[in-house]
């Protein structure tokens, strides 16, 4: 509709969506420099339906080039040597379209390839086969390899080199895909190389890949994802290679445990996540952002928390957010740690109780008086006692009498002990 023709939102927007658009737009837009330069800036390619004018303007020309190269082929100034250097400097795929004796400066080139080396394949012959400007390029982009010159690629110095640089160049090269040395370097700098090479399904090859690249147990032989030795090794390497191992792998404890050692959120890819033995063997090791990838549930749960918290109060940073916030979770912190998380004096009193009915409690766990005693100064220290005396109906019985009549706060401990 004419009223839409010359309504610039909606112009932009059609022109976004394709440069045909141009052919609709009003004379009085299209007269308008200013606006032409929004539509270039929406879809480069308008500039082939934009008036002749705009595809000689140097400004609305490189406007077009930076948001697409293969603009620079739409326009005359594509044989003016300094705008084209300036047209490659902008975007390196117009280099496709410079004059020859531009792809064969060494400067421009290097310049291009450094920010997309793909554009190597418009590059001179002889430049293409130049070690300082084809590793340049194929650092940028491994596709880059495809297109260096033979007598480089078949130069095993050169090859290692540039596998330091982008293991994943391998794929171009054929004739070192079974060369044991050339894909273990591709591996330290790209662990994806392996799937290039015919060797993932040797078993001695893979033990030396996943060595160099744990990441690279993706790619082995399927047999070999259920060799424990083969995973172990991965593991050990990366411990995110776990979700590459075989289920039944996965479950193994083993496994498992050196996997989340080398990387916590490898627990993410594991059958541990709910299992409260491995959960506190993470905790007695040290482990403890394992606990922010298990069962939510689980870091919810406050007698789970109470056994974490046992083990090393730096737990209490990994458990659920309303548990963090619980007083009685705190109480049972700063007895633990001597520290005053930030609470009043009631609470500092309370844990300074508390923390001398613990010691009291973990050094006599069995004896029912002693406990009993502990229970009288302070509630929450019943959680220490014994499964024996915490399965005793008897004890219970005068555990929470004894609560009762001192008026004591945490009654609600004895059932959470039970």
């Amino acid at each position: 509709q004419p009223k839409h023709q010359r309504d610039k939102e909606v112009v932009l927007a059609a022109v976004a969506s394709s440069s045909w658009a141009v052919k609709y737009v009003a004379e009085d837009l299209l007269q308008d420099d200013n606006f032409a330069l929004d539509m270039i800036r929406a879809n480069p390619m308008a500039l082939r339906m934009l008036p002749e004018r705009c595809r000689h303007d140097p400004d609305m020309v490189l406007a077009a080039v930076t948001g697409d190269g293969r603009c620079l082929s739409l326009s005359s100034l594509q044989h003016d040597e300094d705008f084209v250097r300036e047209a490659v400097c902008c975007s390196a795929e117009a280099l496709q379209f410079a004059p020859e004796p531009l792809k064969a400066e060494f400067d421009l080139v290097v310049s291009a390839v450094s920010a997309d080396g793909r554009a190597l394949r418009f590059a001179a012959a002889a430049l293409r086969s130049d070690r300082q400007l084809a590793l340049a390029a194929v650092e940028n982009c491994a596709g880059a390899m495809a297109h260096v010159g033979e007598e480089l690629r078949s130069n095993r110095h050169f090859v290692l080199e540039a596998l330091r640089l982008q293991g994943a160049a391998l794929e171009y090269l054929p004739d070192f895909q079974d060369d044991e040395e050339v894909v273990l370097e591709a591996l330290a700098s790209n662990s994806g190389a392996l799937r290039f090479s015919t060797l993932k399904s040797q078993r001695s090859f893979a033990l030396l890949a996943v060595e160099t690249a744990g990441m690279s147990l993706e790619h082995v032989a399927a047999d070999l994802l259920e060799d424990k030795q083969v995973v172990l090794a991965a593991v050990t390497s990366n411990g995110l290679a776990l979700q590459f191992a075989s289920e039944t792998l996965k479950d193994d404890e083993e496994v498992v445990w050196c996997a989340v050692n080398q990387d916590p959120a490898a627990l993410s890819f594991s059958t541990f996540q709910a299992n409260k033995a491995f959960l506190i063997r993470c905790a007695k090791g040290g482990c403890y952002s394992t606990l922010d990838f298990a069962d939510r549930g689980l870091t919810s749960d406050k007698n789970f928390a109470l056994s974490l918290l046992s083990v090393d109060v730096a737990t209490l940073e990994h458990l659920s957010e309303g548990l963090r916030r619980d007083c009685e979770i705190l109480l049972h912190a700063a007895a633990l740690s001597e520290q005053d998380f930030g609470g009043d004096k009631e609470f500092c009193d309370q844990a300074r109780r508390l923390r001398s009915a613990l010691a009291m409690v973990r050094r006599h766990p069995n004896s029912r008086n002693i406990v009993l005693r502990a229970v009288g100064w302070h509630p929450l220290s019943l959680w220490y006692a014994s499964a024996e005396l915490q399965e005793d109906p008897d004890f219970q019985e005068q555990a929470a009498w004894l609560i009762a009549s001192k008026d004591c706060q945490g009654l609600d401990v004895v059932t959470v002990a039970q």
